[in-house]
């Protein structure tokens, strides 16, 4: 269950990993996001997104058209069927992360 579709995060450009994620995460991006649409994956497909997420993405081409850079940031929200949390994600080039934050 997704509690909040808005809010702030700490945005990175084109992380590689989740764990590049979490280590680069600082306020110095911070931007206002919405979520747009929830993407949830299979645990063995997210496992892949987050160990790669500069790797084309069919799901993230497919819903490019409805993020937005203008305020607030419209974002897809990348999850695991099975946890509350996951990944912000602002496309680029139409299928893969352009830039991502942490969502808890």
């Amino acid at each position: 269950m997704i509690k909040r579709l808005w809010g702030e995060a700490a945005f990175i450009y084109r992380p590689r990993t989740l764990i590049e994620l979490e280590e680069s995460a600082n306020m110095e991006h911070k931007k206002e996001y919405k979520i747009v649409k929830v993407i949830e994956l299979s645990s063995i497909d997210y496992t892949n997104f987050i160990t790669d997420m500069l790797a084309d993405r069919l799901f993230i081409e497919e819903n490019e058209e409805i993020c937005s850079y203008e305020h607030p940031w419209k974002c897809l929200l990348v999850k695991d069927k099975t946890s509350h949390g996951g990944v912000l994600v602002m496309p680029h080039n139409n299928s893969f992360v352009g830039w991502a934050a942490i969502y808890p």
